[in-house]
C-alpha cells in the first residue's frame, strides 16, 4: 500500500473593513469552499496576541504610529502562516484567513502609508486562490466601531490616539470605499451574509 501526499490545500482571503461579522462569514466562507471531504478551517487575526497584549497595555505606553501597527500585522500574520495556514495547507486542507492581506494594505492606505512600502511589507505572503471582501450592511456602518472586533478597528483606534486630525469613523469610511473600489476592479469578490 503506497501513501499518497494530500493534494495541496487551498487559501481563501476575507478581507472586511467593518470586522463585527468577520468570524461567522469565514465560517460561512469555508463551508461554502470546503473540499468535498470537509477537511478546513479558519486563521484570525491576532492569533499571535500582539494586539491583545497592546490593548491591555495602551494606558500604560504612548499609541503606536500605523507603520508600526502594521509592522504587528505582518508578524502576526507571519505567526499565522506558520503555525496555522502553512501546515494546514499541506495537509490539503481549505483555510479562510480572515483577514489577510488586503485588509492590512487598505488600512495602511487609509493612514496615510505609501502603496510601495505596503507592499513590500507583505511581499512574504502568498497569493490565494481567491479572495473576498465582506460587504458590510447598513448596522455594521451604522454601529459605533469597537477597538477589539477587528483590526482595522483596532488600528483606526490607536491612531485616534496620537492626534486628532485621526478620526476612526471617517478612517473607516476611507477604508470602506477603498474596498469598494477594489470589488468593482474585480480585485475582490463581494460577499454578504445576512
Amino acid at each position: 500500500m503506497t501513501d499518497s501526499a494530500p493534494a495541496p490545500g487551498r487559501l481563501v482571503a476575507l478581507e472586511a473593513s467593518h470586522s463585527a461579522d468577520l468570524r461567522s462569514a469565514a465560517r460561512h466562507l469555508l463551508h461554502i469552499c470546503r473540499a468535498p471531504k470537509g477537511r478546513g478551517g479558519c486563521s484570525y487575526w491576532d492569533a499571535s496576541s500582539i494586539f491583545h497584549e497592546l490593548s491591555a497595555h495602551a494606558k500604560q505606553c504612548d499609541p503606536p504610529s500605523a507603520k508600526t501597527l502594521l509592522i504587528l500585522y505582518a508578524a502576526d500574520l507571519a505567526f499565522r502562516l506558520r503555525w496555522e495556514i502553512e501546515p494546514a495547507l499541506a495537509e490539503g486542507y481549505t483555510v479562510v484567513a480572515a483577514p489577510y492581506t488586503r485588509t492590512a494594505v487598505l488600512a495602511g492606505k487609509a493612514a496615510g502609508l505609501s502603496s510601495k512600502w505596503l507592499s513590500d511589507l507583505f511581499e512574504f505572503a502568498p497569493a490565494p486562490k481567491a479572495s473576498f471582501w465582506l460587504e458590510p450592511g447598513r448596522a455594521a456602518l451604522a454601529a459605533k466601531p469597537r477597538a477589539m472586533s477587528g483590526f482595522p478597528e483596532f488600528c483606526f483606534s490607536q491612531t485616534e490616539r496620537i492626534s486628532a486630525r485621526f478620526d476612526r469613523r471617517e478612517m473607516l469610511e476611507t477604508l470602506h470605499e477603498l474596498f469598494k473600489k477594489d470589488a468593482h476592479t474585480g480585485r475582490l469578490r463581494r460577499l454578504r451574509v445576512r
